[in-house]
């Protein structure tokens, strides 16, 4: 296979626009395309339906480090990006 054209932040940009209300994201990995489509376009971001993600270490140990999980660890920024456009929108 050969890789898609365009960034994968303009992507889910322009999935979120055709299709606004109707998506979810989930996250199973660090969130940094989800942090940069919010910094490029909160008002666009502002339709998605719904972010789930798996990234807290809040009810035990960390499995990168003792209080930390992997995918927030490896870019922390982004998932207080996330996590505060999530609480407050933009």
């Amino acid at each position: 296979m050969n890789p898609e054209p365009g960034h994968a932040v303009d992507v889910i940009l322009d999935l979120v626009e055709k299709n606004p209300g109707e998506i979810e994201i989930v996250t199973i990995g660090p969130v940094t395309n989800i942090a940069l489509a919010i910094l490029k376009a909160p008002e666009t971001m502002n339709k998605v339906k719904s972010i789930y993600t798996m990234g807290t270490a809040g009810f035990g140990a960390g499995n990168t480090t003792p209080v930390s999980e992997f995918n927030v660890y490896v870019d922390a920024e982004a998932y207080s990006i996330m996590i505060s456009y999530s609480k407050i929108g933009y």
